[in-house]
C-alpha cells in the first residue's frame, strides 16, 4: 500500500493516490516553504493537498519501510532517502533533502486504504515543528509560496 502511494504520489497520478484513502482518512506533512504542518482531513482535503504538492513537483524515495508494531501489521513506518520539490530546491537544497521526521502510516481493518499518512511532526512544539519542517543549511526564514 505504502509503495503504491509513493508510486502514484510521484508520478502525479492524482485519481490514483487519492483512491488509496479511506474516507475519513487524515494526513499531516512539512510545509518546507512555512516551516509548518499542513494537516489534510478527507477526500476533498486530501486531493488538494496532493495537488499543491504536484504543482511542486514534490518527490519521495523510499529508504525503509518498516513494522511500527510488532503486534499489528496496520501501522508501518517510512523512513525516505530522499525528498525534493520546488519548494525544496528554492530554499536551498536543490539536491533535496532527508526528512527527520519518520512518516507513520495506518491501513484501515480492510488492509486496502490508507487511514493515516503522517509526514509531518504534527502535535509537536513549535520549535521543533519549525526546525523539522525546514531546510538544513537553507534559508532561515520562511519563503512566501506562490499563493502568499
Amino acid at each position: 500500500m505504502v509503495v503504491r502511494f509513493v508510486a502514484a504520489f510521484n508520478a502525479a497520478r492524482m485519481d490514483e493516490a487519492v483512491a488509496l484513502f479511506a474516507e475519513d482518512a487524515n494526513v499531516s506533512d512539512c510545509d518546507y516553504a512555512s516551516q509548518t504542518v499542513v494537516e489534510a482531513r478527507g477526500p476533498a482535503a486530501i486531493r488538494s493537498w496532493l495537488e499543491r504538492r504536484i504543482a511542486d513537483h514534490d518527490r519521495l524515495v523510499i529508504g525503509r519501510i518498516f513494522n511500527m508494531n510488532p503486534d499489528s501489521d496496520r501501522a508501518t513506518g517510512v523512513e525516505f532517502a530522499l525528498r525534493s520539490s520546488d519548494s525544496i530546491a528554492r530554499l536551498g537544497a536543490p539536491s533535496g533533502l532527508v526528512p527527520e521526521v519518520t512518516a507513520k502510516i495506518a491501513i484501515d481493518a480492510s488492509g486496502e486504504r490508507i487511514e493515516a499518512f503522517a509526514n509531518g511532526p504534527g502535535g509537536a512544539d513549535p520549535g521543533d515543528v519549525r526546525r523539522l519542517c525546514s531546510v538544513p543549511g537553507g534559508t532561515s526564514s520562511p519563503v512566501p509560496t506562490a499563493s502568499e
